[in-house]
């Protein structure tokens, strides 16, 4: 959750900037983030863990999520988003006297709640179901996550299937609980990234 939290935050304010500010290599940075995306994640497994060695976050809840936090991917989901908000709104909110974070909080993030809501699930899903960094940054049962632990379950000595099908239950219903909570925000996020201007 503090992984979601985080990355929804950060992507959001870096998308709003892409949006609707000016400054110079502007584009130049864009490409580059989107160079960067395109990399696949297995290539950057062995400079993150040797980060989270020399600061001494190896087993340690910073570990496990501060190197996810920063998600091209859904910056530029965010991005699009804010791109098809009207800049004639921004104006408006500014001869009203409200700041720049207070047009990006009050204004322009509740227009692309609905985006904001499909990537938001489908991150918590990324998130909620991430075997491989957990398994790289954490050394103890005690710091483990939920698919580490399910995949423990299925070792050397056999598989308890009674334990495997317990915990996939419980791996999976939080997600369906999500899911049918937002179907309705999700749906709409999902049809109108497709259609950007």
């Amino acid at each position: 959750m503090t992984t979601l939290v985080a990355m929804t935050l950060i992507a959001s304010l870096a998308a709003y900037a892409f949006a609707r500010m000016e400054f110079p290599g502007k584009n130049v940075i864009f490409a580059l983030l989107l160079v960067v995306y395109m990399v696949p994640p297995q290539m950057t497994m062995i400079p993150k863990y040797m980060m989270i060695t020399k600061l001494g976050w190896v087993d340690t809840l910073a570990g496990i999520v501060v190197p996810n936090i920063f998600s091209v991917y859904t910056m530029f989901m965010l991005r699009q988003f804010f791109v098809s908000v009207p800049k004639e709104l921004d104006e408006a909110a500014k001869l009203d006297g409200c700041s720049f974070f207070g047009i990006f909080w009050r204004v322009d993030l509740p227009l692309i709640r609905n985006g904001l809501i499909a990537i938001t699930v489908l991150n918590l899903l990324w998130s909620w179901n991430d075997l491989l960094w957990p398994l790289i940054a954490t050394s103890t049962d005690k710091m483990r996550v939920l698919s580490v632990a399910i995949a423990t379950l299925n070792n050397s000595d056999g598989s308890q299937y009674q334990l495997l099908m317990a915990a996939g239950v419980l791996a999976v219903l939080p997600m369906l609980v999500i899911y049918a909570i937002c179907q309705e925000y999700f749906m709409d996020g999902i049809m109108s990234s497709g259609v950007k201007g």
